[in-house]
C-alpha cells in the first residue's frame, strides 16, 4: 500500500522547502528521553511525495493494546518487523543477533565503517550491526570469536547493552533485587531509575530470564520517549529555510536556520505564530542561526494538530542581481506535540534564610518533598514563585556560612497537559556568607489604580512580618497606614489603602508628607532589624472626572464599548444614556447594559443579537458617571460616530469553550449560532467511534451557540469520579471530534477536537437480597461499592419499614463492604417477614467503586 503526505507551502519567491526533522530532547547523562515531532498537514499549494506505509500493530493478531504503541514505533522506524505477515512474535524470545540489529538501528549507529569484530557465527545480514555495537563498546561476544547470535538474550545482558547504548546512569545504586550481581547492578539500577523496566517481582529482576520480543519493543519505545515520528517532508536545496524546530517545553520553542539572520528582523514577534500564540520574548543566538521563543500560553496540542508558522525573515545572504538581503522561505506546518518530559532541577541559590530552586520549565506545583542537608522542609515553607514559575522558594532555612550544601527535591509538576512529575533530583551548592545587613525601606510611592490609590512600599529584602505600620506626618498631623504583602511569592513588596482625597486637609490639593518607619519594625530571616527611617511622599488630590479614552463596537456587533481612564459608577443607572442613529433614538437594554470597572457596555438589541447596521452616536448626560471620589462628568460626554457594519464572520464558527456540564455531559460553545443540523449525532465521534445509541444532543438555550451532549445511562463502564481515597478510579479523558456542522451564516465549521471527561454511568445492579439470620439481612451487587462517607447515615440511602411503620435509625446498624450491604437489626423480637428494605429514589449516598450512585 502506498501513502501520500503533503507539505503546506507558500510561494514567496523561487526557492524550495527545508526539512522538518524529528527533534530529540536530552537530559543530563546524554540519553534520549523523548522525541518531539511536528506532524505535517496538507493545505494550500503542495509539494507531493510518496512513501510506503509501514505495517501497523493492528495488522498483527498477537499484539495486545498494551504493546501496540511500542510495536507501532519499532515498525514505523524500520527497527523491527513481524515474524510473519500476521504475527509480531510478542511472546517469542528474542535472540542476541536480532537484538543487536534492532539496538543498532534504534541508536542509528554507523554500520558502514565499523571494523570486523571477528565473530564467526554472525550472518552477513547482522554483521554490520554487531560490528557497530562492538566498536561502540555496547556489546561483546560470548567468546573471542563467538557472539551467540542464536542464543536468547537475557534481561541482564539486555540491561547492560541498553544502559551503555543510551548512556543511562543511576544516581543511586541501591536496588531491592536479590538476583542481580555486581556485573549487572549498575545497568539494572539505571534502567529501573529511568523507568525503562521494573523487576519481575518485588525482589527479583529476572536477570537470567530470556527477553520476549514484546518486552524488548516496550524498552526501546520507552527510551524513545514514547513518540512515533511522522514521515519527513522532502528536502530540496536552494533558498534559505528553517532547518529544524525544537519544542523545548509547552512554553518554549527553538527555531533553527541554516544561515545568519538579520537580528532586528528575527527579534520581531510578528514573525512567529505557534498554536495561535505569538512569543513575548525572542532570543537570537550569537551566530544568529537560531531563535529561542518564549510564550505566555502553552503551545502544547495534545492529540489535536495546530499550526507552527515562521514568516519570511531577512538573512545575511545577498541577491547577486540587486544586492538585497534574501529572506527565508515561509515556514508553515501542522504539528502535534505532547510534553512527556519531567521538569529538571537546574540550580539552587541562597540568600539570607531563603533558597531559590530553579527548574528547566514553568511549574504548576512546587515539589512535594524537599530535603536540605538531610533535614526535611515543612511543606508550608516550600512556595512556588507565581511571578516566575520556573522558581520555587524554600523559606526559613538556617545554614552555616560558606558550606557545601545538598538539596534533594521530589514531585515538582510542570504545566503540561499530562502534568509530568519530577523524580528525586539533587543539586549541591555553596551557602552564602553570614547576613549582617539590616533590612530597610528602599522605595515608597503612590500607585493609582482604576478603583483608587494604594501606598506601595518596597523593602531591601524579605522580612518575617506579613504586615506592618508606617506613619504619614504633615504639619504636626499624623496618619497611621497598615501595609501588607502583595503576594505569597514576592515578599519584598507591600501595599496599603491610601487616598489623598481623604488625608489632605480641606482646601489643600497637594502636599509632601513624611513616611516614618519605626526602628525594630522589620526583622529579616537572619534576625537583623531595621533602624528608624523617614522618606517623603507627594500626595495630590484627585479632582478630575472620568475621561472617555476609547469608543468602539464589539467584535460580535452586539454592544458598544466605552472605555474610561478610571473606574466609573452610575448611581442613578444608565437609562438616561442616549443612542442615536439616522434621526432615531434607541433605548438601551438595561439587563444587558452594564459597567465593568472602567468600561461601559451599552446594548440596544435584546437576546444577544447583532445591532442594525448604521452610524451611531452615544451621549452620556451631565453627571451620569462618577469616579471613586465622586468626581462627576461636568458636561455631556459625546462619542465620535460609531459605524456598525453588517455582521457576517469571514469563516465558520469556532469552538470558544468546552467543558463538562455534568457527569458525561459535554458542553461545547461556539463563537456564533449554529443550525439545527448541530443536533445530528453523525457530526460527532467519541474515541473515533460514533456516539453511543441513545445519546441526547440539545442546545443549551435559544442563543444556539452552546451544544450539550449527554451520553446515555450505561454507555460508559470505566473511569470514576475520584475522591479522597487515592484508590478510587479517576475520570478518563478521550477525544470528541466535531465535524461538518453549519453555522447560521451557512459556513461549514472546521473540524475540531476537544478533550472530554468520561466516568462510569452504569449503576451497580442488585444480585441477591437474603436474610442470613433472624436479625441480619444482606444485599449483594454486581460491582464493588464505596464505603459510606463520614457523617452519612443509612437513612440517606435506604427506607426500612416494619409492618408498614418506619424503622428508627438507631435500631439498625448498616455496613458496606466490597459488593455487599449488611443490615443488623437490634430488636431480637422482630419478624423479618414483615420488614421491607427499599433504596431511595435519587439517593447519592451509596455509590459503586467508580462513584456512580446505585439505582440511578
Amino acid at each position: 500500500m502506498k501513502m501520500l503526505y503533503k507539505v503546506r507551502r507558500t510561494l514567496y519567491d523561487k526557492g524550495t522547502w527545508g526539512s522538518f526533522p524529528n527533534h530529540e530532547i536530552k537530559r543530563k547523562g546524554g540519553h534520549s528521553v523523548m522525541k518531539k515531532t511536528l506532524f505535517l498537514a496538507a493545505t494550500g499549494a503542495t509539494v507531493v511525495a510518496t512513501s510506503v506505509a509501514p505495517v501497523q500493530a493492528a495488522n498483527f493478531t498477537d499484539v495486545s493494546k498494551s504493546y501496540e504503541p511500542a510495536v507501532n514505533y519499532l515498525v514505523s522506524q524500520n527497527i523491527a518487523s513481524g515474524i510473519s505477515a500476521s504475527k509480531f512474535g510478542t511472546d517469542v524470545h528474542i535472540k542476541r543477533g536480532d537484538a543487536a540489529v534492532m539496538i543498532a538501528k534504534a541508536l542509528k549507529l554507523d554500520t558502514k565503517n565499523a571494523p570486523d569484530a571477528g565473530f564467526k557465527d554472525v550472518s552477513k545480514r547482522a554483521q554490520p550491526y554487531v560490528n557497530a555495537l562492538h566498536k561502540a563498546g555496547i556489546a561483546n561476544g560470548l567468546t573471542k570469536d563467538t557472539f551467540g547470535v542464536e542464543r536468547s538474550i537475557t534481561r541482564g545482558e539486555l540491561a547492560i547493552m541498553l544502559a551503555k547504548g543510551y548512556k543511562l546512569k543511576a544516581k543511586e545504586a541501591n536496588i531491592p533485587f536479590t538476583d542481580v550481581n555486581k556485573r549487572y547492578a549498575p545497568a539494572v539500577a539505571a534502567l529501573v531509575e529511568h523507568k525503562v523496566t521494573q523487576g519481575t517481582s518485588a525482589k527479583t529482576f529476572g536477570t537470567s530470564q530470556p527477553v520476549k520480543r514484546g518486552d524488548f519493543a516496550m524498552f526501546i519505545y520507552r527510551l524513545s520517549g514514547g513518540k512515533t515520528p511522522a514521515p519527513k517532508p522532502p528536502v530540496v536545496t536552494g533558498k534559505p529555510v528553517v532547518t529544524g524546530v525544537d519544542l523545548n517545553n509547552p512554553f518554549k520553542a527553538t527555531v533553527h536556520f541554516g544561515v545568519p539572520l538579520v537580528r532586528e528582523e528575527a527579534e520581531k514577534h510578528v514573525k512567529y505564530e505557534v498554536n495561535g500564540h505569538q512569543p513575548y520574548i525572542r532570543e537570537v543566538s550569537k551566530d544568529r542561526k537560531s531563535v529561542v521563543l518564549h510564550f505566555r500560553k502553552s503551545i502544547e496540542t495534545g492529540k489535536a494538530k495546530k499550526t507552527f508558522l515562521v514568516t519570511p525573515i531577512y538573512t545575511d545572504l545577498k541577491n547577486s542581481v540587486d544586492g538585497r538581503n534574501i529572506p527565508t522561505e515561509k515556514y508553515e506546518v501542522a504539528y502535534q506535540y505532547e510534553d512527556v518530559v519531567a521538569p529538571v532541577l537546574q540550580k539552587v541559590s541562597h540568600e539570607g534564610a531563603t533558597l531559590t530552586l530553579t527548574y528547566s520549565e514553568p511549574l504548576s506545583k512546587a515539589p512535594t518533598s524537599v530535603v536540605v542537608d538531610g533535614k526535611t522542609i515543612d511543606s508550608k515553607d516550600v512556595v512556588l514563585n507565581k511571578e516566575n514559575t520556573h522558581e520555587v522558594f524554600i523559606r526559613n532555612v538556617s545554614l552555616p556560612a560558606q558550606q557545601q550544601v545538598t538539596v534533594e527535591a521530589t514531585g515538582a509538576v510542570d504545566q503540561s497537559m499530562k502534568g509530568n512529575v519530577s523524580p528525586k533530583q539533587s543539586v549541591s551548592f555553596k551557602s552564602s556568607e553570614r547576613d549582617t545587613v539590616a533590612p530597610k525601606v528602599s522605595a515608597v510611592s503612590l500607585d493609582r489604580q482604576l478603583t483608587g490609590e494604594r501606598l506601595m512600599i518596597e523593602l531591601s529584602e524579605e522580612v518575617k512580618e506579613k504586615e506592618f505600620e508606617v506613619t504619614l506626618v504633615h504639619n504636626g498631623t499624623e496618619k497611621t497606614v497598615k501595609v501588607d504583602r502583595q503576594s505569597s511569592t514576592n515578599l519584598t513588596k507591600y501595599h496599603g489603602l491610601l487616598s489623598p482625597n481623604d488625608i489632605l486637609p480641606e482646601g489643600v490639593n497637594e502636599a509632601t508628607y513624611d513616611v516614618k518607619v519605626k526602628s525594630g519594625t522589620l526583622t529579616d530571616p537572619s534576625g537583623n532589624t531595621n533602624e528608624e527611617q523617614t522618606l517623603s511622599l507627594r500626595l495630590v488630590r484627585d479632582t478630575d472626572a472620568p475621561k472617555l479614552v476609547k469608543a468602539e463596537v464589539s467584535a460580535d456587533h452586539q454592544k458598544f464599548i466605552l472605555t474610561f481612564d478610571e473606574a466609573i459608577y452610575a448611581d442613578e443607572g444608565l437609562t438616561k444614556t442616549i443612542v442615536e442613529s439616522g434621526g432615531k433614538t434607541y433605548p438601551i437594554v438595561e439587563d444587558e447594559s452594564k459597567i465593568n470597572a472602567n468600561q461601559l457596555l451599552i446594548d440596544i438589541v435584546p437576546d444577544q443579537k447583532a445591532m442594525t447596521p448604521g452610524d451611531y452616536v452615544i451621549t452620556l448626560p451631565k453627571g451620569l458617571l462618577t469616579d471613586v471620589h465622586d468626581n462627576a462628568n461636568t458636561g455631556a460626554i459625546k462619542t465620535p460616530v460609531l459605524k456598525v457594519t453588517p455582521y457576517e464572520p469571514s469563516k465558520g464558527a469556532v469552538v470558544v469553550n468546552s467543558g463538562m456540564a455534568n457527569i458525561n455531559t459535554f458542553s461545547i460553545t461556539f463563537s456564533h449560532a449554529l443550525t439545527d443540523d448541530a443536533l445530528q449525532p453523525e457530526h460527532y465521534r467519541l474515541k473515533g467511534q460514533p456516539l453511543p445509541k441513545g445519546t441526547d444532543i440539545a442546545f443549551k438555550d435559544n442563543n444556539l451557540t452552546t451544544v450539550l451532549i449527554t451520553l446515555p445511562k450505561g454507555s460508559i463502564t470505566e473511569g470514576g469520579t475520584g475522591g479522597k481515597n487515592d484508590d478510587y478510579p479517576k475520570p478518563i479523558y478521550e477525544t470528541l471530534t466535531i465535524d461538518g456542522l453549519k453555522d447560521e451564516y451557512g459556513h461549514t465549521v472546521d473540524q475540531h477536537e476537544v478533550i472530554v471527561e468520561l466516568t462510569d454511568n452504569r449503576s451497580a445492579e442488585l444480585q441477591t437480597s437474603i436474610w442470613t439470620s433472624n436479625s441480619v439481612h444482606v444485599l449483594t451487587y454486581d460491582e464493588k461499592l464505596r464505603p459510606f462517607e463520614k457523617g452519612t447515615k443509612w437513612t440517606d440511602a435506604f427506607t426500612i419499614t416494619y409492618k408498614g411503620e418506619p424503622v428508627k435509625e438507631e435500631d439498625v446498624h448498616m455496613k458496606v463492604y466490597d459488593r455487599a450491604v449488611t443490615f443488623e437489626f437490634h430488636d431480637a423480637a422482630l419478624n423479618n417477614k414483615d420488614v421491607s428494605i427499599r433504596l431511595k429514589n435519587g439517593q447519592r449516598a451509596l455509590k459503586d467503586w467508580n462513584g456512580y450512585p446505585v439505582g440511578q
